[in-house]
Formats: structure tokens, sequence, C-alpha cells
């Protein structure tokens, strides 16, 4: 329930992973959804620092999920 996505990514595939259960595809979907949710918010959120940097890390975690879904196929 954190955006610890380092430990996501060091650890998949791993038998002792802290995110053993976390399912690639279904990560995929939902941060799509907070993209989109994000994207209807008010256009001047888009100003804040924060709210870019949410932003890019959104975008970064969502490729390297679909590249780790890719490989994993």
């Amino acid at each position: 329930m954190t955006w610890d996505w380092e430990t996501l990514f060091h650890d998949y595939g791993q038998e002792n992973s802290k995110c053993l259960r976390v399912n690639p595809q279904v990560a995929v979907v939902l941060l799509e959804k907070v993209r989109e949710a994000d994207k209807k918010k008010n256009i001047f959120s888009a100003l804040k620092k924060n709210q870019r940097d949410k932003k890019k890390l959104v975008e970064t975690v969502l490729k390297q999920l679909r590249q780790l879904t890719s490989n994993s196929d």
C-alpha cells in the first residue's frame, strides 16, 4: 500500500519478495487509473512541483511495469 516501487522491481520473481502477491499487470491497470484521475483534476495543479514529480514517477513506474510484463509473457 506504499509507493515502494524500488522494492517491487528489485525483488520481483524472488521467493522471499515483500511484494510477492503484486501482479504487474494489475499494477499497470491501477496506475493508469490513477494517471487518468489526475488528468481530470484541476489544470492548475500541474503547475505545482510535487504534482509534476508525482506524474513523472507514475510515468516511469508504468514504463518499467510494462517492460516487466512484456518480459514475463
